[in-house]
Order: C-alpha cells, then structure tokens, then sequence
C-alpha cells in the first residue's frame, strides 16, 4: 500500500512542473 507515496511523487511532479514552466517566462 504506498499510495500515499505515489500521490506525494504527483504532487513534486507537479510541483517541479509549474516550477519550470514559471522560470521560462
């Protein structure tokens, strides 16, 4: 059961994708 370990790798994902996104403006 490590669902709560894939729904935190979701979050930094997404995270780290905003995050790119943001610094190529």
């Amino acid at each position: 059961y490590d669902n709560e370990w894939g729904y935190s790798r979701r979050v930094l994902d997404l995270l780290a994708h905003v995050a790119k996104v943001d610094a190529s403006k």
